[in-house]
């Protein structure tokens, strides 16, 4: 199993990636989707703060990357920072590559 996708580095300056390690749970079997809910949604109701994180709702802090590639079909890209098109932190835009 590989580690790749479990970048260290920040992808932008102060924003790291999540430590969730999709890729090695698809490798073991679970559907993407699965693992990428799993790493956001149900760790946040886990840690008792989905009133506020893990989802993408009005009210709640915006945190995501949204990279150039299919997350679904390549688990991987979430991992890599060459792939990162759009970051947000906190409902902030940190980088946006959409618009050039």
């Amino acid at each position: 199993m590989s580690d790749e996708a479990c970048v260290e580095e920040p992808v932008d300056e102060g924003v790291r990636p999540c430590v969730f390690c999709h890729h090695s749970v698809v490798e073991l079997g679970m559907d993407p989707l699965a693992a990428i809910t799993a790493g956001t949604l149900t760790a946040a109701r886990l840690l008792g703060v989905d009133d506020r994180l893990g989802s993408l709702e009005a009210g709640k802090t915006a945190d995501f990357v949204a990279v150039d590639q299919d997350p679904l079909r390549d688990i991987g890209s979430l991992g890599r920072p060459e792939n990162v098109v759009l970051v947000a932190q906190a409902g902030a835009l940190r980088k946006d590559l959409t618009r050039l």
